[in-house]
């Protein structure tokens, strides 16, 4: 099932003929889609409710053209260029886009009120296979710092190029954490479940969900507690536990996207959780 609160908006424009891959983009472990761009003529869009700062691309076919993604947000009256960090490199890999929120307003596209950054490539791009368009937040980037063989073909899961499915596994987890000790206040919406977008800032919490999607491979790889894997399972566990119990957190409890100095709080509640 799509959470309609967690899903993206998100558009292909092919000289102003619009394709809606909202549905398709949502949910990294199901649905693929494809689509070509085209530097002369080409644009996508993606929005959300309120003001967001980045976003995570899983690829399942890649673009092998090198390019640079230019970016722009509607800022109140004209689409303005916005620095962009992609780690994506123009679609050539999974990775984060990152960019500022700040000046993020509203607008229609395709008959959709959004906050939106659009997309454009300096160069055409080859035929590129989308997973997932919404946020996670670890990447196997981060988890092969920590141990370098995370993606051989024998650690990962059967039929699968990443570990995407574990980093939605540790989001939602992370997710579910906040949510026993925090809700959202919509004042007009009523919405009080706290999602991924309510993160002001996802490194507060990237180095805790790394740690937490490695103890997830480890815990499936074990067959005993007496293992190695058990051991690796448990070793970072306990350094999801401390790095999570430390955090700063930024969370968006007035759901307005806008970074207020009350919505900055200490996580200073030690848990733990077993198998």
């Amino acid at each position: 099932m799509i959470d309609a609160r967690t899903k993206l908006t998100v558009l292909h424009d092919d000289n102003a003929v619009f394709t809606d891959n909202s549905n398709k983009a949502a949910d990294y472990t199901r649905d693929s889609f494809t689509h070509d761009l085209i530097a002369a003529e080409d644009y996508i869009y993606i929005g959300y409710t309120k003001p967001f700062n980045a976003s995570y691309i899983e690829l399942e076919t890649p673009n092998v053209n090198t390019n640079t993604l230019v970016a722009e947000i509607w800022d109140g009256s004209s689409w303005a260029s916005v620095e962009l960090t992609d780690g994506s490199q123009g679609f050539t890999r999974s990775g984060y886009i990152e960019w500022s929120k700040a000046d993020m307003k509203s607008t229609t596209i395709n008959s959709l009120a959004r906050f939106y950054i659009r997309l454009k490539p300096s160069a055409d791009h080859s035929s590129t296979v989308y997973r997932g368009i919404n946020l996670v937040f670890s990447e196997d980037a981060a988890m092969k710092a920590e141990f370098f063989e995370i993606t051989n073909s024998n650690i990962l899961p059967s039929g699968e190029s990443s570990h995407i499915t574990t980093h939605v596994a540790a989001r939602n987890q992370i997710m579910q954490l906040f949510r026993k000790r925090y809700k959202k206040d919509n004042a007009t919406t009523g919405e009080a479940m706290l999602n991924q977008w309510d993160l002001h800032d996802i490194y507060e919490v990237r180095e805790a969900a790394t740690f937490l999607a490695l103890s997830k491979i480890f815990f499936n790889l074990s067959d005993s507690v007496d293992d190695n894997w058990w051991q690796k399972y448990r070793e970072y566990n306990d350094k999801f536990e401390e790095m999570f119990s430390q955090a700063y957190e930024s969370l968006d409890l007035d759901d307005d996207g806008v970074v207020d100095d009350t919505e900055k709080v200490p996580n200073a509640a030690p848990f733990r959780w077993n198998r």
